[in-house]
């Protein structure tokens, strides 16, 4: 079976639910057009920073349809953050699960084990990155791209279909990336850190006196890995359970930006090799080969013209790719070695009409189209050649949609976005499996006062089973699973912001969601074959509180309380892999005479649910980081921690691995430093 083919300144960490658009007020606009520091900005100030991946238009941060929280390039520094997955987990809400191939991330109490993040819409400066195979994208060094390329990440919390589609079922994540003006002049980093972890990066960007702003950047990492031992292996026959030289990683990835006028150009790349020690799908234990290749490819034009005063139009053209190969052990005997290959190959084309002609209303209207050339999957033994799954799809979708915000008072706005999405799948034989869906999202947005704001949201998002979930198990001798149908979700959320002073700011919001037709992989009992199912109806009831502080000098406080309560309606047990309670604490604040930044992050997580019905601990732990823009001109230096206290934990995992939960890395670290020419 297949293992797949899958800054943070605390003061711009923001809650969000409304939409309009507006200027930045005087204070804000001469720090921002000076080049000073976002995080001189007070709390209050940055409530006028516009933000756009909710509603897809800038727009305030305070008026956005939805709840958002942004993490910017002063963040990734100051807390030392690697990949994605140390940004999104730093975020109210969210968590990731790591099986020491690929990780997963969860929000809101629904992480599932083995999923491949298809509950969640990637952006990359707006434009869709889920493959079209696994509905997948990566968070750690399977990211598109580096995160020193990062200027920030947006996430929309919440369903999100009403506008994107499908996917964007608990969020949507929206990466923006540096402009050339942003590195002006030619850019060197590199780290090392433990595992004989290292990390190198070129990046060249510039606005030329034409006009057109480029970068180009390139950057390859590579670890060893760590020695791992598994007490469910632990027999002399098995090297005593120790997993040696099978943790390795390795990423390469490519990104160029080019900008005229109205016209822009992106090509983004990666691709990343991880060893897997955990003898996963059944392998044989500390044996190689075992390890997966996945290489994502996108290239994107965009013409994004302003017609007049009132209307502009954006769209854009992209075309993508996905590879993925994994090559894996098993003693039939004799030792075979079994291949899993994916291809995926997509067109998808976007517009959309955004006017403010009609008095109080900012109105979009849009329509995107993707075509799905390749959805290959194959599994086969290298030799002796022995052929399991030679399947070929091609897909099409289709989506429509239209947003009204409108401002019925100066303290009373009303956003209303509904969209129609019909997909059709090829299922052999000249069949066609078809589906459509229309999903809502409405919030109301009410100023009690200056000071205080409430919003109310309810929404609906969907996911199609995807191509994997569909077809890899057609000739595979284990059961398929092509009468599988969408997921739904239906939300409803209340958040309550206030503002006690200027520099202190609190949020708290209640949410209940309830999933329908929930995907995941179930089991047969007489014969334990793997096969993915909808697990049925699954509930979600939560709060979460948020505290923000901004005091003098510069030190930035950054809390936050999440409780969810999830039930699976069928069986009346709380879900897997689902913490009822996330503490998250970032405090940042200036040293040695303000010429470094210390950042220090706490996160804790309770008990978790594994597949055998057992628990993994509840955990909590610390990272550190030192660093520097002052000691040098032009020299960013830095040094991090994490974990530092050594906690041991552990992930709950999917049914495809012999262990109910897999180790987590102790305390490591990384040194780095950057340099700007």
């Amino acid at each position: 079976m297949s293992i797949r083919a899958s800054r943070f300144s605390l003061a711009l960490v923001l809650s969000i639910i409304a939409g309009n658009s507006a200027a930045l007020d005087d204070t804000t606009k001469a720090i921002l057009s000076e080049g000073g520091d976002i995080t001189e900005l007070s709390i209050e100030q940055l409530l006028d920073i516009e933000v756009f991946t909710s509603s897809r238009f800038p727009q305030k941060a305070s008026e956005a349809p939805s709840r958002v929280t942004v993490v910017d390039s002063e963040a990734i520094r100051k807390y030392g953050y690697r990949t994605l997955r140390d940004i999104l987990n730093s975020i109210p809400g969210l968590y990731s699960t790591y099986d020491r191939n690929y990780t997963y991330l969860g929000a809101r109490g629904f992480g599932i084990p083995g999923d491949y993040n298809t509950r969640f819409l990637m952006l990359l400066d707006g434009k869709r990155v889920n493959d079209n195979v696994y509905d997948s994208f990566g968070i750690d060094y399977d990211g598109i791209v580096n995160v020193d390329l990062i200027q920030r990440v947006e996430f929309s919390a919440g369903p999100g279909s009403a506008v994107y589609g499908a996917n964007a079922f608990f969020g949507v994540i929206n990466v923006i990336t540096k402009s050339g003006d942003d590195v002006d002049g030619i850019q060197v980093s590199a780290d090392y850190g433990s595992e004989n972890s290292r990390r190198a990066r070129v990046t060249a960007g510039n606005t030329f006196g034409n006009g057109i702003d480029a970068m180009i950047s390139a950057s390859a990492f590579k670890s060893d890995g760590a020695d791992i031992y598994f007490a469910e292996f632990d027999d002399p026959s098995t090297n005593n359970g120790v997993a040696q030289g099978l943790d390795y990683h390795e990423a390469q990835d490519v990104l160029v930006k080019l900008k005229y006028e109205d016209w822009g150009l992106s090509v983004a790349y990666n691709e990343r090799t991880k060893g897997i020690p955990t003898a996963s799908y059944e392998q044989e234990f500390n044996t190689a080969p075992s390890e997966t290749i996945d290489t994502v490819a996108l290239a994107t034009l965009s013409y994004e013209p302003v017609i007049n005063k009132h209307s502009q139009i954006f769209s854009s053209l992209l075309f993508g790719q996905y590879v993925y190969e994994g090559e894996f052990s098993y003693d039939n005997p004799p030792l075979t070695v079994n291949r899993d290959e994916t291809r995926g190959d997509w067109i998808n084309a976007e517009v959309r009409y955004l006017t403010t002609r009609f008095d109080r209303q900012k109105i979009t209207v849009g329509a995107e189209y993707q075509k799905n050339g390749k959805q290959d999957q194959a599994n086969f033994d290298v030799d002796p050649y022995a052929s399991y799954l030679d399947d070929s799809r091609s897909s099409k979708s289709f989506g429509l949609y239209i947003q009204d915000e409108i401002r019925l008072s100066e303290q009373l706005i009303f956003n209303a976005g509904v969209r129609y999405d019909n997909n059709s799948i090829d299922a052999g034989s000249n069949n066609q499996t078809k589906n459509s869906i229309v999903n809502p999202r409405l919030a109301l947005i009410y100023s009690l006062q200056p000071e205080t704001t409430l919003k109310l949201i309810y929404g609906t998002a969907y996911r199609n089973p995807n191509a994997y979930e569909l077809y890899y198990g057609e000739t595979l001798d284990y059961l398929p699973s092509t009468d599988l149908q969408p997921e739904e979700i239906e939300t409803y959320e209340l958040d309550v912001e206030h503002f006690f002073n200027n520099n202190f700011r609190l949020t708290a919001a209640v949410f209940s969601n309830n999933t329908t037709n929930l995907i995941g992989i179930n089991s047969n009992p007489a014969t334990g074959d793997l096969f993915f199912d909808n697990l049925g109806e699954v509930q979600a009831l939560g709060a979460e509180i948020e505290a923000e502080f901004v005091g003098e000098n510069d030190l930035r406080l950054r809390t936050s309380y999440s409780y969810v309560n999830t039930e699976d309606k069928d069986t009346g047990k709380e879900m897997i892999n689902s913490p009822n309670s996330m503490v998250k604490l970032n405090v940042s604040a200036p040293v040695i005479n303000k010429k470094a930044d210390a950042g220090l992050e706490f996160q804790y997580m309770s008990e978790r649910a594994t597949e055998s019905g057992g628990q993994t601990g509840g955990y909590g732990i610390t990272n550190f980081t030192l660093s520097s823009q002052e000691i040098y001109k032009r020299l960013v230096l830095s040094a991090s921690i994490y974990n530092l206290f050594d906690r041991q934990y552990a992930d709950p995992v999917s049914d495809e691995h012999v262990q109910d939960s897999i180790v987590q890395d102790g305390r490591n670290f990384r040194v780095k430093a950057t340099y700007t020419f």
